[in-house]
């Protein structure tokens, strides 16, 4: 088998496209993306827009925060100084009404924190009781 060789130059035959089949080519795809763009904005029918509904308004749940003696709960060797017993109720419409959560939030060493994270919102609703937010 012979290898039969172009007439040009290996670098003329790796070259890009010509800039007229290139423009053809990304014309296309634009177009087709417009077309698919002008499907999906079709006009709303009679051109009148659906009504809004507003969401209800959820109430903040309601905190019943107490002290409690840290000694007497987490025992004599405790390094807790402050300790704070959080009952939430959620005052929600539907499955979660009257939902009940308790909440322990510790200061110690360690700084404050309740027993679901240092990032749950009863440590900050007793941080404001304590007076300290």
């Amino acid at each position: 088998m012979k290898k039969v060789k172009s007439g040009k130059s290996p670098a003329e035959a790796t070259r890009k496209a010509p800039k007229a089949v290139a423009k053809r080519a990304a014309g296309k795809a634009r177009a087709s993306r417009t077309k698919a763009a002008k499907a999906r904005k079709a006009p709303a029918v009679g051109g009148k827009k659906k009504p809004v509904v507003a969401s209800p308004k959820v109430a903040p749940p309601v905190l019943q925060i107490r002290r409690l003696d840290p000694v007497r709960v987490c025992g004599d060797r405790t390094s807790v100084i402050q300790l704070f017993r959080v009952d939430e109720e959620a005052v929600r419409v539907g499955k979660a009404a009257g939902a009940r959560q308790v909440h322990l939030v510790f200061n110690d060493r360690h700084g404050w924190y309740c027993e679901h994270g240092r990032s749950c919102h009863a440590v900050s609703a007793v941080m404001r009781h304590a007076g300290i937010r």
